[in-house]
């Protein structure tokens, strides 16, 4: 599983490219994204997905607790945990 941070409109690529890949997306944040792409993301991660506000610490750790899934992001402060 993957936990997607950020995803814009380039971030969505990287949501398609990770299915690709055979990972299962779960959850990206929407940080930076407009109404229509939060419904693509929505639309990408499937009926399970889950579509984030919260990005504090805090629930993103509550999150990853929950779900088991690894953390993943674009951004160097946005470092890979398991």
């Amino acid at each position: 599983m993957l936990f997607v941070q950020r995803p814009n409109r380039i971030g969505s690529c990287y949501i398609l490219a990770a299915q690709d890949l055979g990972m299962e997306v779960i959850a990206a944040t929407d940080g930076k994204t407009t109404e229509e792409e939060k419904a693509k993301i929505k639309q990408y991660l499937g009926e399970d997905g889950m579509v984030l506000s919260d990005t504090t610490p805090q629930a993103l750790l509550k999150v990853l607790k929950q779900t088991k899934a690894i953390a993943s992001g674009g951004r160097v402060r946005h470092r890979t945990l398991r």
